[in-house]
């Protein structure tokens, strides 16, 4: 994820709060059971081990809600559609972009939603900075 995050900038919130948005589904899916994760960013890459890092699962409306420690976030919305325990080809995932670039959000913020798309090969969870997340 470290050339995913590379482009991440601004800063990090004095006290956290909620980031809030929607997930959607590729054409013909579904986002409901999709995971949302906020992961911490330090040192310019995501931490998955960190403390900071949330995730939740969305429901039948996609909505979701975080409540975070103050820093930045790339925010990734990922589902296992097949049930295996590991993002493959027919899984979705996603990442919050602003103007078709990844960015780090801080709480509290808004807005940030995710378009799943249809994951087509393993080079394609790496293009996405998706490698290394656990789906569940």
């Amino acid at each position: 994820m470290a050339g995913v995050l590379a482009a991440c900038g601004g800063g990090g919130g004095a006290s956290g709060g909620e980031i809030q948005g929607s997930v959607r589904a590729p054409a013909g899916g579904s986002a409901a059971g999709s995971r949302v994760i906020a992961c911490f960013v330090e040192g310019n890459q995501c931490n998955a081990q960190s403390p900071n890092t949330r995730a939740t699962v969305v429901g039948a409306n996609g909505a979701y809600n975080l409540s975070l420690a103050a820093g930045q976030y790339v925010v990734l919305a990922i589902k296992d559609v097949d049930g295996s325990g590991s993002l493959t080809a027919g899984d979705y995932g996603g990442i919050y972009t602003e103007g078709g670039k990844v960015v780090a959000v801080s709480p509290p913020k808004a807005g940030v939603n995710i378009q799943m798309e249809v994951l087509t090969e393993d080079s394609g969870l790496r293009a996405q900075g998706l490698e290394g997340i656990p789906s569940r």
